[in-house]
């Protein structure tokens, strides 16, 4: 990742090949709404694996940083 990345600090066991989002869900412009956090990675040495993970209703989790962690540990356990 690139070092202006704002989830930099999260340390992985294993190098990966990584990108977040977060989606947006409002009725009008200019209101409240839901967000779902998005993240998708795969071992930069595996290539033949690879976890997407979509987690909805993140709005007051921080955005795509639930997923980030979910993926961390489900890497980790995965070591």
């Amino acid at each position: 990742m690139f070092s202006h990345h704002p989830f930099r600090w999260i340390i992985f066991p294993v190098h990966v090949a990584r990108k977040t989002g977060t989606a947006e869900l409002k009725q009008e412009k200019g209101t409240q709404g839901k967000e779902n956090g998005l993240f998708v990675a795969y071992p930069a040495d595996r290539r033949d694996l690879l976890l997407a993970l979509l987690i909805e209703g993140v709005e007051n989790d921080g955005g795509s940083r639930y997923a980030v962690n979910t993926a961390k540990r489900i890497f980790t356990s995965f070591r």
